[in-house]
């Protein structure tokens, strides 16, 4: 069993771009693989069947329908057909999603459930798309305004048909981002970044790291990343940690700013703090 990265393997690149199209092709026996997926993905099946299993129930499916995949790992095997195995593999990672996501958010309904992967038949309409994207794949590269523009045509359309479930999916992927989102925010309280920087860390644009930090966690970055620090803060002076120790551990990069909002949280000093622990 070998272990692939998609899409990096499939088009040689560390980085993939944010969108993309490949008309995947292979010929042989069936071998089950490790998947590790690095963008969400939809797989038009033209030719042969597949089987993913994931942390949810396993998934299988032939060329009477497609799926679409936003689990980040999974075992996947193709089998041919005749000798030949093809489909058309429509990749776009979280930000492309979240964007669709925010421009439509008042189409969207509430569902609380999450699924990792939907398998669903192909109508008229969905095969003619299809078709569409395999005049694009041969012919000149398609633009990212051209690939963006074809997703969201599919999305709206199966959201129309299906809501329920690609809802389930979309929630997936977005507790992904949220994960994503908070592990930055999380391993960079004590770190001495701006907002700026983080909002870079995250690819994300200062106002779109703004709103989605208030959407997790209903306060703004500079309130709850000063809160954080105060509590932490207050937990080494409690160790008996010197206040000029303590300032430059807990993300400030000299001692009067510190003590200014150590003052304002606790209402005391950080050397009033630590006498009145000690």
């Amino acid at each position: 069993m070998r272990e692939y990265t998609i899409p990096n393997h499939l088009i040689q690149e560390d980085s993939p771009p944010p969108i993309g199209l490949i008309d995947y092709r292979t010929v042989g026996d069936p071998i089950r693989n490790r998947i590790l997926y690095t963008q969400n993905v939809i797989s038009f099946m033209i030719q042969g069947s597949k089987e993913i299993h994931m942390q949810d129930s396993p998934l299988n499916f032939d060329q009477s329908h497609f799926a679409i995949i936003t689990s980040s790992r999974c075992l996947m095997t193709e089998i041919s057909a005749n000798g030949q195995y093809r489909s058309l593999l429509f990749f776009f990672d979280d930000e492309v999603l979240r964007s669709l996501w925010l421009k439509h958010m008042d189409t969207f309904q509430k569902v609380a459930t999450k699924a990792e992967a939907l398998a669903l038949p192909y109508d008229q309409y969905l095969l003619q798309f299809r078709s569409s994207l395999e005049l694009l794949c041969g012919g000149k590269a398609p633009s990212m305004a051209l690939l963006t523009a074809k997703l969201e045509e599919f999305l709206l359309y199966v959201l129309q048909r299906r809501p329920q479930q690609l809802i389930a999916l979309l929630n997936n992927s977005k507790s992904k981002t949220e994960v994503g989102f908070r592990n930055v925010v999380q391993n960079n309280l004590f770190s001495n970044l701006s907002i700026e920087e983080l909002a870079f860390l995250c690819n994300m644009s200062v106002s779109t790291f703004k709103r989605h930090f208030h959407k997790f966690y209903e306060t703004s970055p500079s309130r709850f990343i000063q809160e954080q620090r105060m509590k932490m803060a207050g937990q080494l002076l409690q160790k008996k940690k010197l206040p000029s120790e303590v300032y430059n551990l807990v993300g400030y990069d000299s001692y009067s700013n510190f003590a200014r909002a150590f003052k304002q949280y606790h209402q005391m000093s950080p050397r009033q703090y630590l006498n009145m622990n000690v």
